[in-house]
């Protein structure tokens, strides 16, 4: 029923980078696979700061999109700006192969080289390579200085909405959305080391910094192994995420009022992916959660992921059916209405 209502106005954009990959015999599916690693801190220093809504707080994250291994990555970084202060928050990114994915976590990657590649391709302003080169050096330094590493990944089937000539109005739908645990996996920046000799020959000595360089390169879990039930959430709804970029004279288009009143909709006020999977799936190592955690429509996903993830639903009550509603509108700059807790009259949860 959402995507129907919104393709009324809005066609489906597939990212042009997969596109010939998610087609099929019978065509291009309306929906794509995004995978995103959040990095943080081994004291979620980014997951606090973002659920504090500290002003210039970042969040960043890998992303890819498509089946199979990743064939190309986006490093993108989100900084919070306060609505009052009149600026927005911002999103940037940079693309990489996923190969230098682990030079980026180790303080190596090669910012000239990847600054002289932009260079070389026909058509892109200085400026906006110089702005990508910032951003380059803005995220390396991010990363070693607060030892970043994979902490929470997101997977979900997004359907994505958007005029060709205009962001003006843009719209997502996220189903079959999974948190998942990536810390026990995470490489830890470190130095390469230089090459030992071997008394089994250059053979065998090739073959052990092979599994090295293998084992260091592993920057998100192994798919073809099976994820332990306290590592993996799976989210009970879809996310409706509606994006605005209109100008001052710009009237908020009748249609999607209409879609944000619909009775199918729940509004989550900043509601976001990344805070919701540190909170269940690393509840020892929060000091606050988000508002939403204690909504009693969550309680059988959040039981799933197992006693540690059960102790932060002290005052949930679960109601009948776990699939009241259908549909979610998350973290959407309508700043719709009010929060799934906060409609029943509860305050956000206070830090423990």
């Amino acid at each position: 029923m959402v995507k129907l209502a919104i393709s009324k106005h809005l066609p489906v954009f597939v990212q042009p980078a997969t596109r010939e990959a998610e087609s099929t015999s019978s065509g291009v599916k309306d929906s794509q696979l995004v995978n995103s690693v959040y990095l943080d801190s081994s004291t979620l220093e980014l997951y606090h700061a973002r659920l504090a809504k500290t002003p210039g707080a970042v969040a960043l994250r890998l992303r890819w999109y498509g089946t199979g291994e990743p064939r190309l990555v986006y490093v993108e970084r989100k900084t919070h700006r306060d609505s009052w202060t009149g600026e927005a928050s911002i999103k940037e990114r940079f693309s990489i192969l996923p190969d230098q994915v682990p030079l980026l976590l180790r303080g190596e990657f090669d910012a000239d080289a990847h600054e002289a590649d932009q260079r070389r391709r026909a058509g892109r302003p200085a400026a906006a390579i110089a702005n990508e080169r910032r951003l380059v050096d803005e995220v390396a330094s991010l990363i070693v200085a607060k030892r970043l590493v994979p902490t929470v990944r997101s997977q979900c089937m997004r359907c994505a909405f958007q005029l060709a000539h205009t962001n003006a109005v843009r719209a997502s739908v996220d189903t079959n959305l999974c948190l998942i645990s990536e810390v026990q996996h995470a490489t830890p920046p470190q130095p390469e080391q230089p090459r030992q000799k071997h008394k089994q020959g250059d053979a065998a000595v090739s073959n052990l910094n092979a599994k090295e360089r293998a084992r260091r390169a592993a920057w998100y879990r192994d798919p073809s192994k099976s994820i332990p039930q306290s590592e993996i959430t799976r989210f009970p709804f879809a996310v409706l995420e509606i994006k605005l970029a209109l100008g001052a004279q710009d009237e908020l288009p009748a249609w999607v009022r209409d879609l944000a009143d619909a009775t199918a909709l729940i509004p989550c006020h900043k509601f976001s992916k990344f805070v919701h999977g540190c909170a269940v799936l690393l509840p020892d190592e929060i000091q606050a959660a988000p508002y939403w955690i204690d909504d009693p429509a969550l309680v059988h996903s959040i039981e799933a992921a197992g006693p540690a993830a059960a102790s932060l639903l002290k005052h949930a009550d679960a109601p009948d059916s776990p699939a009241e509603v259908t549909s979610c509108v998350a973290a959407s700059p309508l700043d719709l209405a009010l929060a799934l807790g906060r409609r029943r009259g509860r305050a956000p949860r206070s830090p423990r």
